[in-house]
């Protein structure tokens, strides 16, 4: 079986390319632990280790340490474990880390190093992402931290773990867990606190109990007979107790021995409880300790006494060593230094968490000033460039009218200068933009008759073409780019600047189609006409004048304003 297994693994690598066909491999071992972790192990042993990459080669590790503590296998040391916890933790991996440090603290249970794992356990707990799919290695981690407060007699920790996990594996449907987390509670209570609610825990412990071992059955059984015997009720006990040995297997039988062995002896029933007590001795567990007992000892045979006493002193020895050491009281001080520690880091960690935040929105508030007054200032450029651009155009109206224009040039430049170098009053963007509408109503409405197209247009090479493809009942091409270059050009020639003055009143909004429309109302070009030459209908040519018409006089705006505007320029 090994050595097909790695046949068919090997093969399952080959038939697959680069560093994908590995990480699919090893997702597959990662659940085959969870069921098979020595198949798991065996998996692991056909993969080129030298071969992977560095996150492959730690996701490797931490599955090597996952098989061996789910196999039971001895762990000789944390150094492969510590340099996975390390290479996660500063990768800032939420996926592997939390499995990382679980396994942690379960290699330092091995090693004994109870508030270690703890410290383990707790960090794995911070580190999960609140997810359903994690609800299974949340209940994991409370759970083993339940046992470790028993270990260290600290009850009520070891009461709340044990209620968090319950109900971590009642929302994935875990009636394993739900059940042996339940019996945990029900020796906590019944050793002195209350029998009420270790019997309320056992019950729900039976309760989930259906899918469950024959051997967990049984240990149900024998924890309801050690209940009944504390209410007082020995008789139950005893018709509970009785057939359990026979029910469970043989490694687990003698735990279910201790129980009538024990009550007979503090009953009637000396001889069988000596029976009992006896097939207990050679299984060498000392949690019976009845066989030495007052009631029991007149009972040994006088040359198996002295070697009873002497096992009995032994295994003794052997459990106050393993677990009545003086290390004990070091361990529960130093989890309650590491408790105060994690603490007073947490209350720290919040505090940096709130300042951090304020900053952030304070920093958020100045760039939104920030850029409020950017907004402002550029609200304010825009509108003194296009109050400027007004002020020219009017400037120019007033000399058309005079008949100065061609007849007084240095008028004409001196004044175009002292427009171009007005003061900055101290006005509000409002204050501003009313002016600008103010003007721009009052250049439009002083002539309603409306200027006439400039002559040099009128009879340009430009004019005649658009004049022959109207004729012809032609529109202008679409790759006929040349021609609106000319357009342009000819504008310019009677409108300086025609283009940017138009981006300045529209800030620098208007679009190029729109700026077609503007060079064709320069022409004097009528929006039937423009239909025609832009291939579109009429209504979509009103559509972009009214688009433009907008840009520059805001929603009330109308075409015919436009046309008045762009000829005056």
């Amino acid at each position: 079986m090994k050595y097909l297994i790695r046949i068919v693994l090997f093969f399952s690598l080959l038939s697959c390319n680069g560093n994908e066909s590995v990480q699919v491999a090893l997702e597959r071992i990662d659940k085959l632990s969870d069921i098979k972790p020595r198949q798991a192990l065996l998996a692991l042993d056909s993969i080129r280790y030298e071969s992977l990459t560095e996150s492959d080669r730690h996701r490797f590790d931490l599955l090597t340490i996952k098989c061996k503590d789910k196999a039971y296998a001895a762990i000789s040391s944390d150094s492969l474990i510590l340099d996975v916890i390390e290479y996660y933790d500063d990768q800032k991996n939420t996926e592997f880390l939390p499995q990382a440090l679980y396994y942690g603290a379960r290699v330092y249970i091995q090693f004994g190093d109870y508030p270690q794992a703890i410290e383990f356990f707790s960090r794995a707990l911070d580190v999960l992402p609140d997810k359903k799919d994690n609800t299974g290695l949340r209940g994991s981690i409370l759970s083993q931290t339940g046992r470790l407060m028993q270990d260290l007699n600290r009850q009520d920790e070891a009461i709340n773990y044990f209620k968090q996990s319950i109900q971590n594996y009642k929302s994935i449907t875990d009636s394993t867990g739900v059940v042996y987390d339940n019996l945990q509670l029900t020796k906590i209570y019944m050793n002195g606190r209350s029998l009420d609610l270790a019997r309320k825990h056992l019950a729900e412990a039976d309760r989930y109990s259906n899918s469950i071992s024959n051997e967990a059955k049984a240990w149900i059984k024998a924890e309801n007979a050690s209940l009944l015997i504390r209410e007082g009720k020995k008789d139950s006990a005893y018709m509970i107790m009785r057939p359990l040995s026979q029910l469970v297997d043989s490694l687990y039988r003698h735990y279910a021995n201790q129980r009538p062995g024990k009550f007979h002896a503090s009953s009637y029933g000396i001889d069988t409880s000596y029976l009992y007590a006896k097939e207990l001795v050679f299984k060498r567990d000392f949690n019976d300790r009845v066989i030495v007992s007052q009631r029991l000892f007149p009972m040994i045979p006088k040359d198996s006494v002295q070697a009873l006493v002497m096992e009995y002193e032994h295994l003794a020895d052997e459990y106050s060593a393993q677990y009545v050491s003086p290390e004990e009281l070091v361990q529960k001080t130093r989890y309650n230094y590491q408790s105060h520690v994690r603490a007073r880091e947490k209350s720290e960690k919040e505090k940096n968490i709130v300042i951090l935040g304020a900053v952030i929105i304070l920093l958020l508030a100045f760039i939104i000033f920030l850029y409020q007054k950017f907004r402002s200032i550029r609200t304010e450029m825009h509108l003194r460039m296009a109050l400027n651009v007004i002020r020219q155009i009017e400037f120019m109206t007033q000399l058309e009218k005079d008949k100065l224009l061609f007849s007084n040039d240095n008028i004409k430049t001196d004044s175009y200068k002292r427009i171009m170098l007005l003061p900055a009053e101290s006005l509000s963007n409002r204050t501003l933009k009313s002016e600008l509408l103010e003007r721009l109503n009052h250049l439009i409405g002083d002539d309603t008759a409306g200027p006439a197209v400039d002559e040099v247009l009128l009879h340009s090479r430009e004019m005649n073409k658009m004049q022959k493809l109207l004729k012809e009942k032609k529109g202008i091409k679409q790759e006929d780019s040349k021609f609106w270059v000319d357009l342009e050009k000819s504008v310019d020639l009677s409108s300086p600047d025609f283009k940017s003055r138009l981006q300045i009143l529209t800030d620098n909004k208007m679009t190029d189609n729109e700026y077609k429309v503007a060079l064709l109302i320069r022409y004097g070009i009528t929006p039937k006409e423009m239909s025609i030459l832009f291939w579109r209908t009429k209504s979509a040519i009103s559509d972009r004048r009214s688009s433009l018409a907008k840009k520059i006089f805001g929603p009330s705006a109308n075409n015919a304003s436009l046309d008045k505007l762009i000829l005056m320029m």
